[in-house]
């Protein structure tokens, strides 16, 4: 099932960073050693896993079973690199998770159930045309934001403090960045634009954090065990540039 979504992406001129061949709970960790020469482990699996995102243009997540790996790396993409997410639902095993349902709210979104691969070709076609053209967000209109949060940063905080500076730092950077490739029109920009909004969010939710230091929240989360199968694991969720 997987491999058919594969052969779908394939058809569709994308380039699957994570391959074209479905790994299987048997295969993904010595798949791994041969593709970057380095030794399984759980922290090398994750860096290359989360390396791969942050170079991919969008992520396709094929669901046939419950994966807590996939769950992850969508979390983080839904956060952090929030790339446009396209989920391959198949009929036999629909998203109940109340958290994985309506993610568009943090990053461009899209579900399709199918039954059989190629009912999928479709979908898949708009979808990756959509995710080769640059996010609607005007590149000064973002650089503006970003200006906005720096000042408030030195401003509302202590500019002595090492994660203050820092973060001040990476807005002007990121500010520099946005500049250079909006003057040059290079495809450059489609990541650069991605990644300040990326740091705009992240930026404020650190505000907010520290403008009400005194109260303390703890989420809980509990993930329920995913069944051991011969299917794609983690693994379901394929990372591709258009």
């Amino acid at each position: 099932m997987v491999q058919g979504v594969l052969d779908e992406l394939a058809a569709a001129g994308a380039e699957v960073l994570t391959g074209l061949e479905a790994q299987s709970a048997e295969s993904f960790r010595t798949e791994f050693e041969a593709v970057t020469g380095a030794v399984f482990s759980p922290s090398a699996f994750r860096a290359w896993r989360l390396g791969l995102l942050a170079r991919a243009h969008a992520m396709v997540i094929v669901r046939t079973e419950l994966s807590e790996s996939g769950a992850f790396e969508i979390a983080y993409n839904s956060v952090v690199t929030r790339r446009p997410m396209f989920f391959a639902v198949h009929a036999d095993m629909p998203i109940t998770t109340t958290l994985l349902q309506d993610l568009e709210p943090l990053c461009p979104t899209s579900y399709v159930t199918f039954d059989d691969p190629s009912e999928l070709a479709k979908s898949l076609g708009r979808f990756l045309a959509c995710a080769r053209q640059a996010p609607a967000v005007p590149a000064t209109l973002l650089a503006g934001r970003l200006e906005e949060l720096r000042v408030t940063l030195v401003t509302a905080l202590d500019t002595a403090d090492p994660l203050v500076a820092a973060t001040a730092s990476a807005l002007v950077t990121a500010q520099e960045l946005l500049g250079l490739v909006a003057k040059t029109h290079t495809g450059e920009l489609y990541d650069a634009v991605w990644a300040a909004r990326a740091l705009v969010g992240e930026v404020t939710y650190a505000l907010r954090a520290r403008a009400d230091s005194n109260r303390l929240v703890t989420a809980a989360t509990h993930i329920s065990s995913a069944r051991h199968s011969k299917t794609s694991v983690g693994g379901s969720a394929s990372l591709v540039t258009c």
